[in-house]
């Protein structure tokens, strides 16, 4: 099965000037190509429209497309609250908000839509939550509260960027902080004060621009605010001041960005984070988080936090635990050279460090928000939430709990799981079916295995571990495939590996290998594509020498067996004079259209293939802009939608088991999911 790791470049147009594609061939089937045969009969697919997807491909934590956790809460009880934009806890339908009992997530009734930004418990143990649409559908941002039945809206937010950033239990009730013109119909900038009945205005922000409150800290005798602002209730203020119950003076001097988070260490050290650009001489790169001097100066603390060029990154919670001050937010590496993802705690006897891992929070590579956005203090443990597929070498999706020797574990679940995801992104490497399952390369993480696994098997018990050789580099594996030998074909962007799979050996002569179709013997079928004419070829390989079987006027994307047949699929209308219109069938040494047609609109993004006895599932990246269309099928009657769009991108099939696998890049989501059959 044919796939491009490298999802991320356009229509097949490589680096490399030739790209193979290469598949293993069996017995005779055509006279001029004889060994053409596939390695057995071809999978069921009965009960294949019938089918569902399957729960038990989840990830521990909090998923969704798209899905975040942006805050944390804890009830007096000990149950942990989580917000933010997700759809399934550990298998349990959810709505953007849920619970945590110690034993399992539950969904809070109905949810709440949008994006629930802010939750706090306030000292009658009630749950509130701040929230806001995701796409702007006339609705209101809001602050709900749940009486432990139902939520209940108490007041919407006015104003033309209207939003609650911050939100705190304070003496006498709750104070709400973002960037409002007013809030459950009461005019107010930017922070309000809600005693249980009624709204007042707390202090009105003066600025120019987009001001704004982003960060709330409840001290001793009041709080203290930060965000983006010159000015609270008339005092000059340079984005952070406090409230001492009396009046408002400003916390420091000015700071150079907005703050999303305030926190005040046991010494009376205040830290600030959030985008944060200190003059070092070059003022490129945010420093992101400071700390006051005990002249009333903001300095940037420990040379700060970068993140990188396309996505420079803020810090979005701060936890100080006594010496210690962890960070969490959307960088990347601190100075002078330390490599930080999302996750990073401050000594001021020994600097930066890394939490959980020298790794932290694997993030996704392709997002920039990325990362850590809520930490919350449960004991002598830190729960930290976020959008993020590992924390450590552990699979946890976006929120996990790590221990004061910062071991880290998911959540717990009585539900199994069998979700799996990149331990460096969402995605794995491949996936192929052989007779002992599905086997996918990584490096993986998964529950129960950890993280930095180099390939695992799928079977009934679930996954297992496997070696591979320390030759291969995984992040180049391309396609695997199992033999009927049981031994592997693992195509890279170096070449193709043949043998068993902690020994395998190069193919002399191949160079970039995008896919591996095992068959019943021991040849090869080559696709190539030449990038200086965009232009395809396939070829038989026995061992010594390359044989033309026909050449593409276009790009070649995908082999598959279908029957006794090659089948083809790419961005082609012609193969060796034969019109065909992206698919082109190999039989007996001639070529001819299959007359599928075209699965999706033109231009789409690259087919992903799997054959069956009743006919091909097709795949594809997404439509010409990017976004996802559904997996299809093509049987006797035509072409037929398969499961209403909830792939977000495929980027491999496989078909074994009385299931179809899908590794698709599916940020929030396990990379791998399972489409299983029905009755």
């Amino acid at each position: 099965m044919l796939v491009d790791a490298r999802w991320w470049l356009p229509r097949w147009r490589l680096a490399a000037t030739t790209t193979l594609a290469v598949g293993v061939l069996g017995a005779a089937c055509g006279d001029d190509a004889p060994g053409l045969a596939p390695p057995g009969p071809a999978p069921s697919c009965a009960g294949l429209e019938a089918g569902a997807w399957d729960p038990a491909f989840a990830l521990p934590g909090l998923t969704g497309a798209g899905s975040q956790v942006d805050t944390l809460a804890r009830g007096g009880d000990g149950a942990l609250y989580a917000g933010g934009v997700f759809a399934d806890a550990a298998g349990r339908a959810v709505r953007n908000v849920a619970m945590h009992d110690g034993a399992d997530w539950a969904p809070l009734g109905d949810g709440l839509p949008g994006e629930v930004t802010r939750l706090v418990v306030d000292g009658d143990g009630v749950l509130w939550a701040a929230g806001h649409p995701l796409v702007d559908d006339g609705t209101a941002p809001y602050l709900a509260r749940w009486d432990g039945a139902t939520w209940t809206v108490v007041a919407e937010v006015a104003g033309a960027s209207a939003g609650i950033d911050a939100l705190a239990v304070v003496p006498g009730g709750l104070l709400a902080g973002g960037a409002f013109d007013g809030i459950g119909g009461v005019a107010a900038h930017g922070l309000a004060r809600f005693d249980g009945a009624t709204w007042s205005a707390a202090g009105d922000l003066g600025g120019d621009g987009a001001v704004f409150v982003g960060a709330i800290a409840v001290t001793g005798d009041g709080y203290c605010v930060g965000g983006n602002f010159d000015a609270i209730a008339g005092v000059a203020a340079g984005g952070a001041a406090c409230w001492d119950g009396v009046a408002w003076t400003a916390l420091g001097d000015q700071l150079p960005g907005t703050l999303r988070a305030l926190a005040q260490g046991p010494d009376g050290t205040w830290y600030a984070g959030g985008s944060l650009f200190f003059d070092d001489g070059s003022n490129d790169v945010p420093q992101m988080i400071a700390y006051l001097d005990g002249d009333g100066a903001w300095q940037p603390l420990g040379g700060g936090l970068r993140g990188w060029f396309e996505c420079p990154g803020e810090v979005d919670a701060i936890h100080v635990d006594g010496d210690d001050v962890v960070v969490a937010g959307t960088f990347t590496a601190a100075p002078p050279d330390l490599q930080l993802t999302g996750l990073a705690r401050w000594r001021a006897s020994d600097g930066w460090h890394a939490v959980a891992s020298t790794r932290g929070v694997h993030q996704e590579p392709t997002f920039c928000g990325a990362g850590v956005r809520a930490l919350l203090a449960a004991d002598d443990d830190l729960i930290v939430g976020g959008r993020f597929a590992s924390a450590g070498d552990v699979a946890a999706a976006n929120v996990a709990r790590i221990a004061a020797d910062e071991a880290v574990t998911p959540l717990p679940s009585p539900r199994p799981t069998r979700g799996v995801t990149g331990a460096d992104g969402p995605l794995v490497g491949a996936i192929g079916a052989g007779a002992d399952g599905l086997v996918a390369t990584g490096p993986l993480a998964i529950a129960g295995l950890g993280g930095d696994v180099p390939a695992a098997r799928l079977d009934a018990d679930g996954w297992h571990a496997l070696a591979i050789d320390p030759a291969i580099v995984l992040r180049e594996v391309i396609d695997v495939a199992i033999r009927p030998d049981g031994t592997y074909a693992i195509a890279t962007q170096r070449g193709l590996w043949v043998g068993p799979l902690d020994a395998l050996q190069p193919v002399p002569g191949t160079d970039l290998v995008t896919g591996v179709l095992a068959t019943a013997g021991a040849d090869l079928i080559v696709a190539t594509n030449r990038r200086d004419v965009d232009r395809g070829e396939v070829l038989r390989w026995d061992g010594a020498t390359l044989t033309s079987l026909g050449a593409f006027d276009d790009t070649v994307a995908e082999l598959a067996w279908d029957g006794d047949a090659v089948l083809v699929a790419g961005d082609f209308h012609d193969v060796d004079g034969v019109a065909v219109d992206g698919f082109a069938r190999y039989r007996d040494g001639a070529w001819s259209d299959p007359g599928f047609g075209a699965p999706f609109a033109r231009p789409t993004a690259l087919f992903r293939v799997a054959t069956c006895d009743r006919g091909v599932v097709v795949g594809t990246l997404g439509d010409a802009a990017g976004v996802p269309v559904p997996l299809r099928f093509h049987d006797a009657s035509g072409w037929h939608d398969l499961d209403g769009g909830r792939v977000h991108a495929a980027v491999d099939l496989a078909i074994t088991d009385g299931a179809l696998y899908v590794d698709e890049r599916a940020p929030g989501r396990s990379a791998i999911a399972a489409w299983r059959f029905g009755p």
